[in-house]
C-alpha cells in the first residue's frame, strides 16, 4: 500500500496544493510512497512529504480518499495535510511547486488516462472539502495555512 500527501495551503483567497515531479517519468504527482511496516497512512504521507518535497505539515489521521492508479495493483491512501512549511531541500529533480487546485487538476491529468485523471480530481475535491471543514473548526480561518 502507498500513502499520498495532499498538502493544501491558503495563499490569500486561493487554495493551493503541493505537487512534485515523479522520480521515474517526470510527470506531476502528489508526494507519495510505500508504507513502512511500522507506519500508518498518515505517518507515511508526512514522511514522503518531507523526503520528496522538504516540507513538514499537520495531517489528518484517516484518509480522505483511496484510489488505485491505472496499471497498478496496490491502492493509495490520500491524506490531507495542512499548515505546510518548507524546512529542507527536496529530493533532486522533484521541483516541489504550490499551484492552485484547478491548475493542479490539469497538471495531474497530463499523461494519464481520463479515468485516472477523474480519480485524482476527485481526490483534490475531497481534500478541499476536508480542508474547509478543518478551517471552519478554528476561530481564525487562516490558521490552517
Amino acid at each position: 500500500m502507498k500513502a499520498a500527501a495532499v498538502a493544501l495551503k491558503r495563499t490569500g483567497g486561493t487554495l493551493q496544493v503541493l505537487l512534485v515531479r515523479s522520480s521515474t517519468n517526470r510527470r506531476w504527482v502528489l508526494p507519495a510512497g510505500h508504507l513502512h511496516s511500522y507506519e500508518n497512512e498518515s505517518t507515511a504521507a508526512l514522511r514522503e512529504l518531507e523526503e520528496e518535497a522538504g516540507y513538514k505539515a499537520i495531517a489528518q489521521h484517516e484518509p480522505i480518499a483511496w484510489y488505485v492508479p491505472e496499471g497498478k495493483r496496490e491502492g493509495v491512501a490520500c491524506i490531507l495535510c495542512w499548515n505546510i512549511r518548507k524546512l529542507a531541500e527536496a529530493e533532486p529533480g522533484r521541483a516541489p511547486t504550490l499551484v492552485a487546485v484547478s491548475r493542479a487538476k490539469r497538471l495531474l491529468a497530463q499523461e494519464r488516462s481520463e479515468k485516472e485523471a477523474e480519480y485524482l480530481s476527485f481526490v483534490l475535491d475531497e481534500a478541499v472539502t476536508a480542508f474547509l471543514l478543518e478551517e471552519a473548526k478554528h476561530e481564525n480561518p487562516h490558521t490552517l495555512r
